[in-house]
């Protein structure tokens, strides 16, 4: 090992890489760079690169950049865009490039040879066994083992991980790529209220007219604050699928989920209990009537929004809404109606129209706390009390 007081080798050095979630073996090679030159210079591979090079990286640009600046062995940090070494030396007039000896008979190093044959080519070796592919399949191995059973959807079961919950949404052929009404949704004259008014079995509330709108309402509502709603992924598809033929009372719609044309899983951050399992946990408590007032006002805040962004949820209750650390997020979105989904016909259309002007979600979901809480004692305290939230 050279001596700190020692004249080095090199003047200046550089060595590209992606650098993510950096580890012990990172910066061993770094350290034994910085003993042969008096600048190091890092060429950080940046995100797009990553991509092309090897996978999306875990951290982004900044995020590696950041830690190598801090890094004692780093000197400065530059971007590399997959250019050729000799066009970085022109810009940096580096006199010497570390690399690892895995590249020594790459064509890149072939080439910057012939270009730059004046400029040394120093090769480190990693020799701590360890590599960010291992910590990653580290992680995904933790991940797995941590997955647990949440709960049972129409489309399969809900897992989480931690604060991470994935639901699994099956479109159907006929839906696939498209948020029309294929499957022929009946839509009344007037909306319906929770489990109230109407037919209930022959006039579900908006209920799966395409599993594609909850898809689509990451978009919509993507960076509202009670969204839970984080990534969209597509896990299976199947181009060989065919439609299937019309059956009564949606068969056919219930048959093309069962086989779908693709699948996708919903990421969603975990945001609590419900408020129905809530009311059960804190009913006796003194506080409880005063608390829950403030929830039901905080519901009718998000509902303003969503008319603002001319949205309906459709299935607005306690068991959508969940709590954590105050925070209040509505869920189950697969019963939604947007302004942005066209082309409607005729008459989901006036449906539509009708649920934004009648305040239907608000409704909705007054009419089912009083289905649901009208015998509880403290029923009427709720009821009585002159709140703006219950106007």
């Amino acid at each position: 090992m050279l001596s700190p007081f020692a004249r080095k080798p090199y003047r200046v050095g550089y060595m590209t890489g992606c650098f993510d979630l950096p580890h012990r073996a990172h910066f061993s090679v770094l350290r034994r760079a910085k003993a042969l030159c008096d600048t190091l210079i890092v060429g950080l591979t940046t995100d797009e690169r990553c991509v092309v090079e090897k996978r999306q990286p875990i951290l982004d640009f900044e995020h590696r950049a950041c830690i190598l600046r801090d890094c004692r062995y780093v000197d400065v940090v530059v971007a590399n865009v997959g250019d050729p070494k000799a066009r970085d030396w022109k810009k940096l007039r580096f006199d010497v490039v570390f690399s690892e000896p895995g590249r020594m008979d790459s064509e890149e190093f072939k080439v910057f040879r012939q270009a730059c044959p004046d400029v040394p080519v120093v090769f480190l070796s990693r020799t701590l066994g360890i590599s960010t592919s291992e910590l990653i399949d580290q992680m995904q191995y933790r991940f797995m083992s941590e997955l647990e059973f949440f709960k049972l959807s129409l489309n399969g079961p809900i897992l989480r991980s931690g604060k991470t919950l994935m639901k699994p949404v099956h479109i159907g052929v006929s839906e696939y790529q498209t948020i029309e009404n294929v499957y022929h949704m009946p839509f009344p004259n007037l909306p319906r209220n929770w489990k109230r008014i109407g037919e209930v079995h022959r006039h579900p509330n908006i209920s799966g007219v395409n599993s594609n709108r909850e898809i689509q309402m990451l978009d919509v509502i993507g960076h509202e604050p009670w969204n839970p709603l984080l990534h969209v992924k597509e896990v299976y598809s199947n181009p060989h699928v065919h439609p299937i033929e019309k059956r009564p009372l949606f068969g056919h719609m219930q048959e093309e989920r069962r086989y779908p044309r693709a699948i996708v899983w919903l990421y969603m951050r975990y945001a609590g209990p419900t408020m129905e399992e809530w009311v059960e946990e804190h009913q006796e408590d003194d506080t409880f009537v005063p608390t829950f007032l403030q929830m039901i006002e905080e519901v009718r805040r998000i509902l303003v929004r969503l008319l603002d962004l001319r949205v309906v949820h459709g299935d607005v209750h306690p068991r959508n809404l969940c709590l954590l650390d105050n925070r209040l997020s509505l869920v189950d979105w697969g019963w939604c109606m947007s302004a942005r989904f066209e082309p409607m016909g005729d008459k989901e259309r006036q449906y539509f129209h009708n649920c934004l002007n009648s305040w239907f979600d608000w409704h909705h979901f007054l009419d089912s706390l009083e289905y649901m809480y009208n015998k509880r004692p403290w029923w009427k305290d709720i009821a009585a009390k002159p709140n703006p939230a219950l106007i």
